[in-house]
C-alpha cells in the first residue's frame, strides 16, 4: 500500500508543480524503477539508438572494419596449417611440437 502512495504521490507532484516533467515522462520513470535491471540496460541502449542519426553510420562502419578485419583478412593471411594432417593424433603431435619448439627457441 505504501508504494501505491508514494507512487500517486509523485505523480500528483510531477503534474501539479510544473517541474518540467509531464505526466507520461513520470509515470515512465516510476515504471522503470519496477523492472529488472537486464530490461532497463537494454532498454536504455534501444532508445539510444533509435535517436541515433549519424551514430547508425558509425556503427555501419564498425561493423563493416570488424567484418573486414575477421572475415577477409583470416582467409587471405592466416592459413591453416592443421588440415595437412588426416588424423586428429597426428594434429596433436604438429601442435605439441611446435609448442615446445616455439617456447625453447623464441
Amino acid at each position: 500500500m505504501l508504494a501505491i502512495e508514494a507512487h500517486l504521490y509523485l505523480l500528483q507532484y510531477c503534474y501539479n508543480n510544473k517541474t518540467g516533467l509531464n505526466f507520461v515522462y513520470c509515470e515512465m520513470i516510476l515504471h522503470m524503477r519496477h523492472e529488472f535491471l537486464p530490461v532497463r540496460i537494454f532498454r536504455f541502449y534501444l532508445e539510444g539508438f533509435r535517436s541515433m542519426d549519424l551514430g547508425r553510420t558509425l556503427w555501419a562502419l564498425i561493423l563493416i572494419k570488424l567484418f573486414i578485419m575477421f572475415v577477409i583478412l583470416k582467409i587471405f593471411f592466416f592459413p591453416r596449417y592443421l588440415n595437412q594432417f588426416d588424423s586428429k593424433a597426428e594434429k596433436e603431435d604438429y601442435v605439441s611440437k611446435e609448442l615446445v619448439e616455439r617456447s625453447l627457441n623464441p
